[in-house]
């Protein structure tokens, strides 16, 4: 259940004050009965035909964030741009308008993984605490990882420009590690953990900017 929501509330980002109390409520009741548990069955279930497969994904990379990401998305194409998201005039508006809160939200969502990722070992008993160790160090690197490569290319991209310092940048590039290292961070290396964070924040820029484009 705590999954499921979580899931649900990475769609809420596609229509975030676009869209009704109402019709918020109505789909999320669509996705946690119709869309998240076929997946999350196929992916987590010990009989799941990806499990049975080889599929291996610990905490949600792909049947959480992939997912909700996914359904985000064509949420968003369903509602059509925003009124005057690439007006020259506006653009000022849609400038993240409180960067401390910004901060402050990831620093929660970045310990809510740490526990999130280190928990789905359902245990610390029986060799499994070291386990648990390696998901929370992987967890913390990738993130970190993420954070410093978006950081990294919003500079050399921004170099001429007052914004090629962005916090905003880094918060999200930081996620971006720490949802890509979700799958397997207990299994990966540190040193595999790191390259997988770095990816995800290039990952980042490039869907971010596509994204625009498009």
């Amino acid at each position: 259940m705590a999954v499921a929501t979580v899931a649900n509330s990475i769609v809420s980002g596609g229509g975030v004050e676009r869209i009704t109390n109402f019709a918020y409520f109505y789909f999320s009741v669509v996705y946690c009965l119709l869309i998240y548990p076929f997946i999350a069955r196929w992916g987590f279930h010990s009989k799941g035909w990806l499990v049975e497969l080889g599929f291996h994904d610990l905490a949600g990379s792909g049947i959480v964030h992939t997912t909700g990401g996914i359904c985000a998305l064509i949420l968003t194409v369903l509602l059509k741009p925003r009124l005057n998201r690439f007006d020259a005039k506006h653009i000022h508006t849609f400038e993240p308008s409180n960067p401390t809160y910004v901060a402050l939200a990831t620093l929660l969502l970045y310990v809510c993984c740490l526990f999130f990722n280190s928990g789905a070992i359902y245990g610390v008993t029986g060799g499994l605490g070291e386990i648990v160790g390696l998901a929370a160090m992987n967890t913390m690197i990738g993130g970190a990882a993420g954070g410093l490569t978006v950081c990294f290319i919003n500079y050399f991209v921004n170099v001429d420009r007052k914004n090629r310092y962005s916090l905003v940048m880094l918060c999200n590039g930081a996620f971006a590690g720490v949802v890509s290292i979700t799958a397997g961070c207990d299994n990966y290396e540190p040193w595999a953990a790191f390259t997988i964070g770095c990816i995800g924040g290039v990952v980042y820029v490039v869907a971010n900017h596509l994204m625009l484009r498009l």
